[in-house]
């Protein structure tokens, strides 16, 4: 049996653990106009440091979302919560490049394994009526407090103190929540009898998500939204504070509200997506992203600056594409027992492809061609989005394999 008052604690706790760990993510792009000339960096420089935050989520997502998988959510969570709390302090603390830079990296691996151990825990300790919303929540904040609230809170804190002092608040509620989860939270435990609970993974199980040609198009499309998601809001702030000549403080707004139509707008198209389908939905998102990087290069839009803002609004469905493509189709594709490993899988793509190569070309066009050039880039990277989601497969809820032969779903597009 499920308890919901325990399911509603979960959720609260996850949704502020998840949303945190974002905005320790997110902090270093909206504090670049800050940062880039207090260490007198390049554009190169500062998609370096995206890039290797990126790298290092990549190299553990996977291998440790699997871990998960074989002794348990809190073992792996926990101890992950805490090292994203002191590094995002110590990143805070840097004085140099080199410094920041290994620092980023170092807390890439520690966040890596945080989201597919999340998606997991709450699936397997939520009920079959509540577990997608519960799941759809706890997603949302990443963009709630990493990319609105984020966006104001850090750049508002930096223009009043430092930008150091911006990273060492960012650090402590994960600290905090981290120590809440590790005092309230139980490890869910095996019962045989109930589908998502299940007999831990083999070598054979985890091969099999490799056979999967859904995996390899959900890693496709994950590559291409994180190059979006990432060349967006990475040089979207710098872009309209250097060349737009914006505060860095209305820039952050300017973001903050495109990462609001991330949250009402996603939600939006997943409830859609209900009625008319996952895949028409996904689409739709997809080419509306294509729109949102492309807006910050139209001059009148800054005439006022809320109409940017308010189409920035109306483009941005990060929380939807993230629920349908990134979550929903990669864990629907494979047994239960490999989810946290499949959703591992699509990530580190995401992530290796995604957020490490592309803001690395990103800031190398940039310092060639312009900031505009990165823009063009995440425009691009939505289109190719598009087209993978056009070929992707999704399937009806129940239509999931339960077992390693399972196959031949009905497709719900």
């Amino acid at each position: 049996m499920f308890n919901r008052r325990y399911e509603l604690t979960l959720v609260v706790l996850l949704f502020v653990a998840w949303g945190f760990v974002f905005l320790d993510r997110m902090a270093l792009p909206f504090l670049s106009p800050y940062i880039k000339p207090d260490l007198r960096l390049s554009d190169s420089q500062i998609g370096n440091l995206n890039a290797v935050l990126a790298l290092g989520w990549a190299a553990s997502t996977f291998l440790l979302g699997a871990l998960s998988d074989r002794v348990g959510r809190k073992p792996v969570l926990v101890p992950s919560l805490m090292l994203v709390a002191l590094l995002t302090v110590a990143s805070g603390m840097a004085q140099d490049y080199d410094t920041l830079l290994v620092t980023r990296g170092l807390l890439g691996i520690a966040e890596g394994p945080i989201w597919a151990t999340m998606a997991a825990l709450i699936s397997e300790s939520s009920s079959e009526k509540t577990r997608g919303t519960n799941l759809a929540i706890v997603l949302s904040a990443g963009t709630i407090i990493g990319l609105v609230i984020g966006p104001i809170l850090v750049t508002q804190i930096a223009s009043n103190y430092s930008w150091h002092s911006a990273f060492y608040i960012a650090g402590l509620p994960v600290f905090i929540v981290g120590i809440l989860i590790w005092r309230l939270v139980k490890n869910p435990q095996v019962d045989k009898s109930h589908h998502l609970h299940h007999a831990k993974p083999t070598m054979k199980d985890f091969h099999q998500i490799l056979k999967t040609p859904n995996i390899w198009l959900c890693s496709l499309a994950a590559s291409a939204f994180m190059s979006w998601l990432y060349l967006f809001n990475a040089f979207g702030p710098l872009y309209m504070a250097e060349v737009k000549g914006l505060d860095p403080r209305v820039a952050g707004m300017v973001m903050g509200t495109s990462g609001m139509g991330g949250v009402v707008l996603g939600f939006l198209m997943v409830w859609l997506a209900g009625r008319f389908g996952r895949k028409p939905a996904a689409l739709i998102m997809s080419i509306l992203a294509i729109l949102s990087p492309l807006l910050l290069m139209v001059d009148f839009l800054y005439q006022p600056v809320s109409l940017l803002a308010g189409l920035g609004f109306l483009t941005n469905c990060s929380v939807g594409i993230t629920t349908l493509v990134l979550v929903v189709a990669a864990a629907e594709s494979v047994p239960h027992n490999t989810a946290a490993a499949a959703i591992g899988m699509v990530s580190m793509f995401g992530e290796i492809v995604g957020a490490t190569v592309m803001p690395a070309i990103g800031g190398a066009l940039a310092t060639q061609y312009g900031l505009q050039a990165p823009l063009l880039l995440g425009a691009g990277s939505a289109a190719v989005m598009a087209l993978a989601i056009s070929m992707l497969s999704f399937y009806r809820v129940g239509d999931i394999a339960q077992t390693n032969q399972t196959r031949g779903f009905e497709k719900y597009v």
